[in-house]
C-alpha cells in the first residue's frame, strides 16, 4: 500500500472507555505514536469513564463516544455500526474482549464491512466463570475476526491452546512506553530515604495485593524501615485497608489511590513488585518502573517473563507465595549494587524492545498488512 493510499484509510480504535488503566493507556499510546502519519485516526468508546480525554483531544483523534445505556442495554451497537458507515472506515483496531465484541456486532449491523483486528490484553482467567464465558461467546468471535493480536508470546501460546486460530491471522506486538518521559531522574523526587517498594495496580483481587500484605509482614520484622506505597484504585481497597490494620501494618504501608503522573513516586523507589495471580499480561506500569531504572519483582503470569528479565532486570517468582516475595524483597532492598546493575539493564532494554515508536511502526505495519490481504471475512463470501 502506497502512502497515497494510506491517507484515503480510516481506521477506527474501538476502546470500552478512557478510564486511567493498563489497556486504556496503552491504546493512547498507541494513537499518539500513529498520529501525524498517513492514517485518519478515530476512537470510540462506549462507557462513562473519560480520565484520559484530555490525551486524546491534544492528540488530535476524532473522539466519538456512544454510551452504553446499562449493562444489557445493546443499543450502542447500533450507533457504533452507524459510525462505520458514516465515518467511512477503512479498519477497526478494537481493545478487550467487550469491545471486540461490540465492534464485530457493529459491523454486521452497518453496510462497510471493515476488517477487524483484535487487540487481546488479558491472559489467565480471574475465575471458572470468566473461563466459561471466554470459551462460549469470545472465542467463536475471535474465529472470525480478520487478525488477533497479542501483546506476548506467552500470551499467544495460552490462547492458541484454547482457541484454535490460525497461527498466520496472529501476531505479537509488545507494549511500548515513552521512553523519554519515563527515564530515570537525579536523586529522590519525594526526599525519601527509607527503603521504598511501590506496587502500581488496581486494587483488585487478581493483582495480588492480599499476598502482598502477607510477604511485607516478613519483610517489615527484618526491615522495619521500609516502606510499601500502593498506587491504584478499585473494589478490593477497603479489604485491603483492613488486612493493612489487621496485620499491624499501618506504619509501613500506605494507600495512595490513584496517582495521574507516577514518576515523582518511582523517582523515589527502591523496587516495583507486581505480584498478579491472573489476567496480568504486560504491565504498563512494570514497562514504566523498568523505563526509570526501577527494578521489577513479578510474577510469572501472561508475557511478565518477556518484561523482567529474570536476575537481570528483576526477579521473576511464581505467583501465590508469600515468603518467597518477601524473601526476593529483602535480598534486592538489602543489595545495593545488585540493584543498580539491575536498574542499567532495565532501562536498555527497554530502550532496546519496548519503545513507544517501535509499537506504533510494528502496528501501522500490521494495519496495511490486513488492509492489503482484504480482511479474512472476504475470503469468507
Amino acid at each position: 500500500m502506497t502512502q497515497g493510499d494510506a491517507e484515503r484509510r480510516n481506521v477506527l480504535f474501538v476502546l470500552p472507555s478512557l478510564a486511567r488503566a493498563g489497556a486504556e493507556s496503552q491504546v493512547l499510546d498507541l494513537l499518539e505514536s500513529l498520529s501525524g502519519g498517513p492514517w485518519r485516526l478515530h476512537l470510540a468508546t462506549f462507557e462513562p469513564a473519560t480520565d484520559q480525554l484530555a490525551r486524546v483531544q491534544a492528540v488530535g483523534v476524532q473522539h466519538h463516544h456512544i454510551p452504553r445505556r446499562g449493562k444489557w442495554n445493546p443499543s450502542f451497537i447500533s450507533g457504533l455500526g452507524r459510525l462505520v458507515d458514516k465515518a467511512q472506515i477503512d479498519i477497526i483496531h478494537a481493545t478487550l474482549n467487550i469491545a471486540v465484541l461490540a465492534a464485530w456486532c457493529a459491523r454486521t449491523l452497518a453496510s462497510r464491512k471493515p476488517p477487524i483486528i483484535a487487540a487481546i490484553h488479558t491472559t489467565t482467567s480471574r475465575n471458572r466463570k470468566d473461563a466459561l464465558i471466554g470459551s462460549w461467546l469470545y472465542s467463536p468471535i475471535l474465529r472470525r475476526c480478520d487478525a488477533v493480536n497479542f501483546v506476548s508470546h506467552r500470551q499467544r501460546e495460552h490462547w492458541l491452546q484454547q482457541i484454535p486460530l490460525e497461527q498466520e491471522r496472529t501476531s505479537v506486538i509488545h507494549n511500548g512506553v515513552d521512553t523519554m518521559r519515563f527515564a530515570p531522574s537525579e536523586g529522590d523526587a519525594l526526599g525519601r530515604k527509607r527503603p521504598t517498594v511501590v506496587c502500581i495496580a488496581a486494587l483488585r483481587p487478581e493483582k495480588g495485593h492480599r499476598i502482598l500484605l502477607r510477604a511485607w509482614q516478613g519483610v517489615i520484622a527484618a526491615r522495619p524501615d521500609a516502606q510499601l506505597l500502593l498506587v491504584g484504585d478499585g473494589p478490593e481497597r477497603g479489604r485491603i485497608e483492613g488486612l493493612i490494620h489487621q496485620y499491624g501494618l499501618a506504619g509501613s504501608v500506605v494507600v495512595l489511590g490513584i496517582i495521574q503522573d507516577v514518576r515523582p513516586i518511582l523517582s523515589g523507589a527502591h523496587l516495583t513488585v507486581l505480584p498478579s495471580t491472573a489476567v496480568e499480561t504486560l504491565s504498563l506500569a512494570a514497562l514504566e518502573s523498568l523505563a526509570m531504572g526501577v527494578p521489577v519483582i513479578a510474577t510469572a503470569i501472561g508475557g511478565m517473563p518477556e518484561a523482567v528479565l529474570h536476575e537481570q532486570t528483576g526477579l521473576i517468582l511464581e505467583p501465590g507465595r508469600p515468603e518467597e516475595l518477601a524473601t526476593a524483597i529483602l535480598e534486592l532492598l538489602s543489595d545495593e549494587p545488585r540493584r543498580q546493575v539491575m536498574a542499567a539493564n532495565a532501562r536498555a532494554d527497554m530502550l532496546a524492545r519496548f519503545r513507544k515508536e517501535r509499537m506504533g511502526e510494528e502496528t501501522a505495519a500490521l494495519l496495511e498488512r490486513v488492509i492489503d490481504n482484504g480482511g479474512l471475512h472476504h475470503a469468507l463470501r
